[in-house]
């Protein structure tokens, strides 16, 4: 069975003069419903440099000082 994940992102601007930025969000699945302790993996399109996390119990995770650029 492939299961089909949406992530929900919220990107909370860098500070004017900052150079990073958090990134929050939840998993979820195509009918709506959470994905709890799902792993997360956020990469730096230009470095190739990656961050993992895993999601709480409601499905939400965060990438706290995380360097300006696409991901």
């Amino acid at each position: 069975m492939k299961l089909s994940l949406l992530v929900h992102l919220i990107v909370a601007t860098a500070a004017f003069g900052q150079g990073s930025a958090t990134i929050v969000g939840s998993v979820g699945d195509s009918s709506g419903a959470v994905i709890p302790s799902a792993q997360v993996t956020l990469v730096n399109e230009a470095t190739g440099v990656s961050r993992a996390a895993a999601a709480d119990t409601a499905g939400r995770f965060d990438f706290v000082r995380v360097p300006v650029g696409n991901y």
